[in-house]
């Protein structure tokens, strides 16, 4: 077995890992932080890389041996496919930012009406 293949198989293994870490934290008091539609979305991104896994794992035993056109094809939708993880990536980026964005905002808010109250109380 080749280093590719054992590549393969070790990141195969890690994003396993990964989404069932992301899994299991579901049921945690932290999951108002993940909202349901980001926890989607880095689900479909895992199965989808598993997916493109697999089929680079397959590709170099099977479509080696392919006529040049089935290989052309199989390829490009591995990159089609890797192409829309990435995607998926930089929207789950992008959630991030927006809740960090909106969490930084509450917590801003909140310590402003913590001392705007505190000053209420000092001018007695």
């Amino acid at each position: 077995m080749d280093f590719l293949r054992v590549g393969l198989i070790i990141c195969f293994v890690a994003v396993i890992g990964a989404l069932m870490f992301e899994v299991s934290r579901r049921n945690t008091p932290l999951v108002s932080l993940v909202p349901r539609r980001q926890f989607g979305l880095r689900v479909l991104a895992a199965v989808l890389f598993l997916l493109l896994i697999g089929m680079i794992f397959a590709g170099t035993y099977w479509v080696v041996d392919s006529q040049p056109l089935i290989q052309l094809m199989y390829w490009t939708l591995c990159l089609a496919l890797s192409i829309l993880i990435v995607i998926l990536a930089v929207l789950d980026v992008r959630g991030v930012l927006i809740n960090y964005l909106v969490e930084r905002r509450n917590m801003l808010k909140d310590s402003s009406q913590r001392s705007g109250h505190h000053d209420d109380a000092n001018d007695r």
